[in-house]
């Protein structure tokens, strides 16, 4: 029969072993027959653990439940095996579901932008509105060099940015593969996917500049080598272009040149540091009675009124000399009428004042809350304006965004009311007072007809 040990010798045996003792030493101090082996066999069963034993069992049981093909499983752990992988698979669909919402918002916000730059004008934009789209469609593709420009580097900063699939975003933007490429070769732009893997800095995509803008700088360069770098007026440059170099450049590519490339109209001279300082704190207050733009490209937007500045060139005295005026006129964009005017030598926040509190009566005689859209021109962004739509509860001004116009409506019908005037009534009149009345007469029966149209006939022009 083998020996049979206490614990307490076993324990002790163990601790003295752990400690450094000599386990022969060890083995007769505590009268141990086997010896040293019977000490390492004890040491090696209290090193294992019990979560060895655990797995022990646990691959028994498993051999055993595959050879007679019976699970010994509890109920209770199956059914939270079963929730925990139910919990799981949601909680899987859930990230899913919120990665792809964040990506559509993405794509939404990158198509916006592409469209703001690539389709600038007003009847781009009416266009656009008028153009339904399918629901499979997100955007409207206008298939132009300055559209394929902005989507490519779009496509380019959302990989490089947020490792989005490169073939996913060019179905999206309904860009060729192959127009993609050569747009990274042409402006040797790196891989966006290891850009996006090792998180190097993505590098800036200037401006899209198209044949015509590269050509146009080309001319005033020319035109200020010419003049001796003579500071003058897009007309003029638009006329010596002409005249000199036989070529048609419109004064709105030239007033682009200014804003895109001021360089070009930087005079050799130093300016007055007064001046400057004095320049630099007026663009500083503009900003800061800007708007935001509620309406954008919504034209359908209830109780809208739409203001803007138009010149009048009419005769006075029968002399061929004809004055301008600036008609500060207001419309309303459900009934199609006119609000407001008002009458002044050139644009400037007193007449657009007037036009306001105009607005802000006819908003109280039809009880109803009214949207000024305007541009974000100084006679709408300045202090008078501000603080008067601030004070008044009827009336919220909006100011479109620089750039692209959301005001179209207003400058649509500025155009057709200014022929139709001129074709009614002519462009001569005895005297300023003459026109005034004429014009008028004119408000009334346009305001009249387009009533008729609409059906409606309980308002009355009482405002004007």
């Amino acid at each position: 029969m083998p020996k049979i040990y206490d614990i307490n010798i076993k324990t002790e045996a163990v601790k003295r072993y752990k400690n450094g003792e000599n386990i022969d030493k060890i083995a007769n101090d505590l009268n141990i027959k086997a010896g040293s082996q019977l000490i390492r066999i004890w040491y090696k069963s209290s090193k294992s653990c019990y979560s060895y034993s655990i797995y022990k069992d646990c691959k028994e049981v498993k051999l055993m439940s595959q050879k007679l093909k019976k699970d010994f499983i509890s109920k209770e752990l199956k059914e939270k095996n079963k929730e925990n992988k139910l919990l799981k698979d949601r909680i899987k669909k859930l990230e899913k579901n919120l990665k792809f919402e964040i990506e559509e918002k993405m794509l939404a916000i990158a198509s916006k932008e592409i469209l703001e730059k690539s389709i600038p004008s007003c009847t781009a934009t009416i266009l656009m509105n008028l153009l339904k789209m399918s629901k499979k469609e997100k955007i409207m593709i206008m298939a132009t060099k300055a559209y394929k420009y902005y989507a490519c580097s779009q496509i380019y900063y959302l990989v490089a940015n947020y490792g989005m699939g490169t073939n996913r975003l060019i179905n999206y933007f309904k860009v060729h593969k192959n127009t993609y490429s050569k747009f990274k070769m042409k402006l040797k732009l790196e891989n966006p996917i290891l850009l996006y893997k090792y998180k190097l800095k993505i590098p800036t995509i200037n401006s899209f500049e198209n044949e015509r803008f590269e050509n146009a700088v080309d001319l005033v360069k020319d035109f200020k080598e010419a003049n001796n770098d003579l500071q003058t007026g897009s007309l003029l440059i638009r006329k010596w272009i002409f005249v000199n170099k036989n070529k048609r450049v419109s004064e709105k590519m030239i007033n682009l040149i200014k804003r895109e490339k001021p360089e070009v109209f930087k005079n050799s001279f130093s300016r007055d540091n007064c001046k400057k300082s004095s320049y630099f704190n007026e663009s500083k207050k503009h900003n800061s009675y800007v708007r935001d733009d509620l309406i954008e490209m919504n034209y359908n937007t209830p109780n809208v009124v739409g203001v803007d500045g138009t010149n009048l060139k009419i005769e006075l005295n029968n002399s061929s000399y004809k004055t301008k005026l600036n008609c500060m006129i207001s419309y309303d964009w459900d009934l199609k009428t006119i609000v407001a005017y008002n009458f002044d030598k050139n644009e400037n926040s007193n007449s657009s004042l007037k036009v306001f509190k105009r607005i802000n009566e006819y908003s109280v005689n039809t009880n109803s809350n009214k949207v000024i859209q305007s541009d974000r021109g100084l006679a709408f962004s300045c202090e008078k304006i501000f603080e008067y739509v601030n004070k008044k509860n009827n009336i919220v001004h909006s100011m479109s965004k620089r750039g692209f116009k959301h005001n179209a409506s207003t400058e649509s019908l500025n155009r057709w009311v200014k022929e139709k005037f001129f074709k009614t009534y002519g462009c001569k009149f005895k005297n300023i007072q003459n026109f005034y009345d004429t014009f008028r007469k004119f408000v009334y029966n346009f305001n009249k007809l387009q009533f008729l149209k609409y059906n409606i006939f309980d308002q009355k022009n009482q405002h004007l």
